[in-house]
This record gives C-alpha cells, sequence and structure tokens, in this order.
C-alpha cells in the first residue's frame, strides 16, 4: 500500500447525521483521494457524550458518507476508533505501522488543524506526514469559538504531552503541509 488518508471524525446527531464539520473534513478527504486515488483510507471516531451516543461508531456514519459520494468501499480500511484527538494520533499509530507507507495523509479542519500536528508529532514521530486543513463552513463567530476552544485545548495537551518528554523518540518529525 502506498499510502492512507486519515480522516479525523467530529460530531453526529443522534441518527446518525454528520455535523457540517465532519461533512467538511470528509469533502477534503474526497478532494485528496481525486489526487491519491490508490490509497486507502480510514476513518476515525468511535463513541462519546460529546460527539456520538448512537448506537454505532461515527466513523461508521463517516464511511457510509464516503462510500454515497463515490469512494470505493474496497478503499476504506477498518476505522479508528477513537474518542477524542488524543486517541486519534495514539491508536492510529499501531493502523499505520501495519503498512510499510510512503506517504500518510491527516485531514482535519483548519481550526483544528494545530492540535492535530501537535498530537501526530508526539505520538508518530517517526512517520512522514501530511497535514491539510479542510476549510469549515461555519459562521465568523462560531469559528472564533472554536479557535479559542482549540488554543486552550493546545496549552493543556502540552503540558499533559510535552515535547521534551516525547516516549516514543526524539527525533525530529518529518511533515509536511497542504
Amino acid at each position: 500500500m502506498e499510502g492512507i488518508i486519515l480522516i479525523l471524525g467530529h460530531t453526529n446527531s443522534m441518527e446518525g447525521i454528520l455535523s457540517t464539520i465532519a461533512q467538511d473534513r470528509l469533502q477534503m478527504g474526497i478532494t485528496v483521494h481525486q489526487q491519491h486515488s490508490t490509497f486507502a483510507i480510514v476513518c476515525t471516531g468511535g463513541f462519546g457524550e460529546h460527539f456520538n451516543t448512537t448506537q454505532y461508531p461515527h466513523a461508521m456514519y463517516a464511511q457510509q458518507y464516503l462510500v454515497e459520494q463515490g469512494i470505493d468501499a474496497s478503499l476504506i480500511l477498518n476505522p479508528v476508533l477513537s474518542k477524542n484527538t488524543v486517541e486519534d494520533a495514539s491508536l492510529s499509530r499501531s493502523v499505520l505501522e501495519q503498512y510499510k507507507l510512503q506517504m500518510v495523509i491527516v485531514v482535519s479542519s483548519d481550526f483544528h488543524m494545530p492540535r492535530v500536528k501537535y498530537l501526530f508529532t508526539y505520538f508518530q514521530p517517526s512517520q512522514p506526514i501530511t497535514f491539510i486543513s479542510a476549510t469549515s463552513a461555519l459562521s465568523k463567530e462560531y469559528l472564533q469559538q472554536l479557535t479559542s476552544h482549540e488554543e486552550q485545548a493546545l496549552v493543556r495537551i502540552k503540558s499533559m504531552y510535552p515535547s521534551e518528554n516525547n516516549i516514543f523518540t526524539k527525533s525530529n518529525h518529518p511533515t509536511t503541509d497542504s
């Protein structure tokens, strides 16, 4: 397998309807997949009070969306059943290590990307990763609230997972941005 596109989850309703943010991320994943059509796709998201309380994992709704949008189901790998961004980065490590990948592309929202980059760099320091941001189709006010939340969350994350204490390696993390 040449590469994987890892699309981070967001929320869905009690009926399994994906949030606008989740759809924005998936649409960006589809756009990336059009440029890398041989890459497999992995969706993240399990269960959690703050994002999915249905009987099915969030990633299942994301996978269903991708297939409905024309993605070949055989290119969608088993999901990472994470509860949060920390688990997105830590649990996806074992999935990505199963394959000798030339490229990993992580897709998330523009406002979420600083935390994503930090955590993936922390938990997967030797994995070359390209980070691609999905532009969020949100009001300016709501985007400002989310950005503020993310800035505060990143401060907490850095105190919990200080880069100088990286338990995996202290090497530089090869990353690129798009």
